[in-house]
């Protein structure tokens, strides 16, 4: 095999691009992995709006239990930082814990807006 010689070539490095080259190349395989953006991630990524940084996606991975064991399977050993949720209405904040806190919620936009109760519910 030449040295330009790819066993697979994978089109788009978002989660699913990655995860495909990274199991690929650990089987031996010869892995070209192309990225139409300027980085990897695709809809796993991070922004920054008005001086303030932007997880974009990978909570909804994390949370179906995709990420860590995949990451355990890889050998890939990550220090995670739990990334609470917060929602500000005025002057209140409400930390975001459980299903529990989007009563909470509810009870905040319908004492904020009690002209909207039937809508909120």
């Amino acid at each position: 095999m030449s040295e330009n010689t790819y066993n697979t070539i994978i089109v788009g490095g978002g989660i699913a691009g990655l995860t495909s080259a990274a199991y690929i190349s650990r089987a031996g395989q010869k892995v070209l992995l192309i990225e139409k953006n300027g980085e990897c991630g695709g809809l796993v990524n991070s922004f920054v709006h008005d001086g303030f940084h932007f997880d974009a996606g990978v909570r909804a991975l994390e949370d179906a239990g995709i990420i860590f064991p995949m990451l355990k399977d890889m050998g890939i050993q990550l220090d995670v930082v739990k990334s609470n949720v917060s929602l500000g209405l005025g002057n209140e904040i409400l930390q975001i814990e459980d299903l529990n806190s989007l009563i909470k919620y509810q009870d905040l936009l319908k004492n904020t807006f009690p002209e909207s109760e039937g809508e909120i519910d």
